[in-house]
């Protein structure tokens, strides 16, 4: 069983990696180049849209992927020039957490833990905003829409698209996500697009009602 799970872990992996930016039958180097550009681009769009919910000041918790040296570059390169837009738009990286398994844990669906997430939350009661790029907090829908209706707003980066729907989308129409960030599909992808966050990505926002 194990061996199996393992299996379908690598084979989730590949693919992925394969077809996150839709990148095939370009020349290796040029893939990587633009798969770091477009993750440099979610990651400085989701900063600013962040900062902008915030009005351009406050404090984040953030939550990451626990990755050794050099791998999932690109998950690096979304979250380090995160941090930086934020930065520079006037929110403060108040607090930290690291989810450990890395990229192989997400795929497999581990997520955050329930009491990682909540004691996160309420060990950080000055911040505004919570964001995560490491999945969803691994509880029932509806607790986390009863525990969120007390706590800052839940944004989730989901880098590489791990997160299938419907489950992200109906969390941003019952607003218990406040925004989500995903990777557009092979049928939905803007060969003609300039910028590469409209390219590859889009915003998940709830409803206007």
């Amino acid at each position: 069983m194990k061996t199996k799970k393992g299996m379908i872990g690598a084979l989730a992996v590949i693919a992925i990696g394969a077809s996150l930016f839709f990148l095939l039958h370009k020349p290796t180097e040029k893939a990587q180049e633009l798969a770091t550009s477009a993750s440099e681009a979610l990651g400085m769009r989701a900063g600013e849209e962040v900062a902008r919910l915030l009005g351009q000041k406050g404090r984040v918790a953030v939550v990451e992927m626990e990755l050794k040296d050099g791998q999932a570059p690109t998950a690096v390169a979304s979250v380090e020039k995160f941090r930086a837009t934020l930065k520079k738009h006037g929110v403060a990286v108040a607090r930290a957490k690291t989810v450990p398994g890395g990229l192989a844990a997400l795929v497999m669906g581990s997520g955050i833990s329930r009491d990682d997430y909540t004691s996160l939350v309420e060990a950080s009661p000055s911040v505004d905003a919570v964001i995560t790029f490491a999945g969803l907090p691994l509880c029932p829908a509806e607790e986390l829409h009863q525990f969120q209706a007390n706590h800052p707003p839940l944004v989730v980066v989901d880098i590489f698209g791990t997160l299938k729907a419907p489950g992200l989308p109906d969390l941003v129409d019952q607003k218990t996500v406040a925004m989500a960030f995903v990777p557009r599909s092979a049928t939905e992808v803007r060969e003609s697009e300039p910028k590469l966050f409209e390219r590859y990505y889009r915003i998940l926002v709830p409803p206007i009602k």
